[in-house]
């Protein structure tokens, strides 16, 4: 989750949870030890972060500034600017390239626009038809798409979404190893990840076929008081080797050591109020349940109807995926919605790779998603960090030049004011300048432009304010360009 989300996360939350905060506390429910851990080593994360990215601003200057060897370094990363490449019809192309990041039209403090203009060169002797992408670092709530243009005529793209780019990491003494989401801090991470070209291939690889078989039980028509406290139990048996349990839109579980059962909750008063999850659903992968009931300690005179069915894990993902794809396009207060560019395809396709790589049956599974709630999956495909590919056609005649202008506004790295510091205020701004591409760049140039609003605090481009060094070259053996601002005052 990026920066300026941190209190734009809570758009996140699912609004039921929002509503029943409003309400009279319920009953306890059984909270699951793994849940427990989880939310205590975020704390943790959020506690250390100061000590685990140390800020040193050197000297504040209007000219070129200190810079670091180590490159800009934030607890909110955007992530850099990449630079256009091509998937097919590449050969005997060369490309120039100029980016000018624009601090006067932003309207937000920590934004920057920028433009991103090509010169590509054909030397082929034929016309041919280009396949190009532009890659962009966000989520899918992303609210500033950029514009294409060719020789100053707009053009339609498609899209096309990465996995998720960060890692999981652990907390305490190394028993839990894979709990917390852990997005990158800086462009090595983007560096690590893009150099061998894996994750492009991935990108544009055919989705998993999940055929898995399940079984399904299907909880719906809940009713009872309206008064009513607690859950709705649905209890079984199972052999926990044969059989692995997923859940969607259940609230507890736990052990019910003396009957030797087990059983997962509903929250009965939830369920009356809300009608955005009309259907829950309780999984069974492998062997089917046993004795599956309404459980001990349900609210008296409550029901609900309980359905079984067969299908695949493909099939049912794809069923909750449109419960909750519908919930954060439908614009619902305390959600924030899903970009108007992400297709249910593109959601759906999301859900089912981070299924097939970090769910428990996946080829990498995580202890974050140890206890089987899908529904802690589907809501943080949402937010989590990606890259997307911007894809459209180029016609270039036989030994011509084509301009491709990308137009857009880009989001600052910076702080969190809660840390405090000389880098309170500060915004990054960064490009590399292969990373990702396989065009040759003969050239590449930076520009700055509306730099009365800004301050450099420091850089590694070589502009200089003061002496009117306003558009520089750029080294192709640089990998990677930052510039860090203070806006003035207005």
């Amino acid at each position: 989750m990026r920066g300026t989300e941190l209190l734009d996360a809570m758009e996140h939350l699912d609004e039921d949870l929002v509503e029943e905060a409003d309400q009279p506390p319920a009953a306890k429910k059984s909270v699951p030890f793994q849940k427990i851990l989880t939310a205590a080593a975020c704390l943790a994360v959020v506690a250390a972060a100061a000590a685990l990215w140390p800020v040193n601003l050197g000297s504040d200057t209007e000219s070129s500034g200190v810079g670091h060897e180590e490159g800009m370094t934030f607890l909110s990363y955007a992530g850099p600017l990449f630079p256009l490449s091509v998937l097919e019809g590449g050969d005997d192309l060369a490309a120039e390239r100029t980016l000018t990041m624009d601090f006067s039209e932003a309207e937000r403090a920590e934004e920057v626009s920028f433009t991103d203009t090509y010169l590509l060169e054909s030397t082929s002797s034929s016309d041919k038809t280009v396949k190009a992408v532009y890659p962009l670092a966000g989520d899918f709530t992303l609210e500033n798409w950029p514009k294409i243009t060719v020789n100053g005529t707009e053009v339609d793209w498609t899209l096309t979404a990465g996995d998720y780019i960060g890692t999981f990491s652990g907390v305490g003494d190394g028993a839990f190893t894979s709990v917390n989401l852990e997005e990158f801090c800086s462009w090595e991470g983007y560096d690590n990840l893009l150099t061998d070209g894996s994750y492009l291939k991935s990108a544009f690889s055919d989705a998993p076929t999940l055929d898995t078989p399940v079984v399904v039980y299907t909880v719906s028509d809940i009713t009872g008081e309206e008064d009513a406290k607690g859950d709705l139990f649905l209890s079984f048996t199972r052999d926990a080797d044969k059989t692995t349990v997923l859940t969607y839109g259940f609230n507890s579980s736990g052990v019910d050591s003396e009957a030797g059962t087990e059983y997962r909750g509903i929250s009965f008063n939830e369920a009356l109020r809300l009608k955005n999850k009309s259907e829950r659903y309780l999984i069974a992968v492998g062997e089917d349940l046993q004795n599956l009931q309404i459980g001990a300690g349900t609210p008296e005179g409550a029901s609900a109807t309980v359905t079984r069915e067969e299908m695949t894990i493909g099939e049912i993902l794809e069923k909750i995926a449109r419960l909750t794809y519908s919930t954060y396009t439908q614009g619902r207060a305390y959600i924030r919605s899903i970009s108007d560019h992400i297709s249910f395809s593109t959601y759906n396709q999301a859900l089912c790779r981070y299924f097939a790589i970090h769910s428990p049956l996946g080829t990498s599974p995580k202890e974050r998603y140890a206890n089987g709630v899908l529904d802690d999956m589907v809501q943080e495909i949402v937010g989590i960090q990606r890259i997307f590919y911007l894809c459209f056609s180029l016609e270039i005649s036989a030994s011509s030049t084509v301009e491709v202008e990308i137009t857009g506004i880009k989001e600052g790295s910076f702080d969190f004011d809660c840390f405090g510091g000389e880098n309170v205020g500060v915004y990054g701004y960064d490009l590399v300048t292969a990373l990702g591409s396989n065009l040759p760049f003969t050239k590449q140039y930076a520009a700055i432009e509306g730099y009365g609003e800004i301050k450099i605090v420091r850089q590694n481009f070589g502009f200089d304010l003061e002496q009117g060094i306003t558009k520089v070259a750029l080294d192709p053996q640089v990998p990677h360009y930052w510039l860090e601002v203070r806006r003035r005052p207005s």
